[in-house]
């Protein structure tokens, strides 16, 4: 008896401790953004990251986010950092859109039929209600882990640790959808987190991802030594006025191993703790790629 309490007791725990997580340490999410109905005509990738674990409402579980975008259509107005939060397998956020309040951003506890509801407020008095309606339930394998998956009455998908099909927050853009017209949401790249790796969703080159295979450099970045060693420099020209520069190094796990914030002229990265190997350096602001360049360390 006491050897069957002990098993279920066990497996007890082994569920609790299996649940998906959303948004973990590395949690990345890619975006491709297109030409729009005004000038610039180029093509954009907006990414939404993981940021850190933070303390909201004495809620230990809440981790901040930094998203350039709220509205996936248009609008650079709005929330440019959020707040996650997961309980009983609902995902909840809050930002000024939510007029920092919690509001559902997923329900995996939905079954078919049901849905949730989530206000998003164009300012402090005039809120919006969206709802969300589930129309059928099923469980995806990707990187042999089970992921439930959410098929919405709207067309798209929710699936746990990726999370929508679409932009980050599914909400359609309802108060002005030409107040950004020069890029427009187009599709949802890829997604990766530092134990999970890289999932690729569309044929659009995702930085990433391990199927990074090209090198982009912008006009007047220079990256050297290749091979490096312990460290390799970076030079950035004064004309690219950036707010945020600052480089990533990528292994062949889609993992990023180096985080360094670099300015215009000389900066040198010091690579003497990563392991010898290819790596992709990926120099970017929040809300778009300036190089992306692969190369080996001795």
């Amino acid at each position: 008896m006491k050897k069957f309490i002990l098993s279920l007791l066990l497996c007890f725990s082994l569920y609790s401790f299996s649940q998906v997580v959303f948004c973990p340490p590395g949690a990345e999410w890619n975006y491709y953004y297109g030409p729009g109905m005004a000038p610039p005509t180029t093509n954009m990738i907006l990414r939404v990251r993981y940021v850190k674990d933070t303390l909201v409402d004495q809620i230990d579980q809440a981790r901040l986010i930094s998203n350039v975008r709220f509205f996936p259509d248009g609008c650079t107005t709005g929330a440019s950092n959020s707040v996650i939060m997961e309980k009983n397998n609902k995902v909840y956020f809050r930002n000024q859109n939510t007029n920092h309040t919690w509001q559902v951003l997923f329900d995996f506890n939905c079954t078919a039929g049901q849905g949730w509801a989530t206000q998003i407020f164009e300012n402090p008095t005039s809120p919006s209600l969206l709802t969300f309606q589930v129309d059928s339930v099923a469980t995806v394998v990707i990187h042999g882990e089970n992921l439930k998956r959410l098929y919405m009455h709207t067309g798209w998908t929710v699936t746990e640790r990726l999370g929508s099909s679409g932009f980050f927050f599914p909400v359609t853009e309802v108060f002005d959808p030409l107040c950004d017209p020069s890029y427009m949401f187009k599709a949802f790249i890829c997604y990766k987190d530092d134990d999970f790796g890289a999932v690729q969703i569309s044929n659009h080159t995702c930085v990433a991802a391990t199927s990074v295979n090209e090198n982009i450099i912008r006009s007047g970045i220079n990256i050297y030594p290749i091979p490096a060693n312990n460290t390799f420099n970076i030079e950035l020209p004064d004309h690219i006025q950036e707010t945020v520069n600052y480089v990533e190094l990528m292994n062949a796990m889609g993992q990023i191993v180096v985080t360094q914030t670099i300015g215009s002229g000389s900066n040198q990265i010091n690579i003497q703790n990563v392991e010898p190997g290819i790596y992709t350096a990926i120099i970017r602001t929040d809300n778009r790629i300036l190089a992306v360049k692969k190369f080996a360390k001795d």
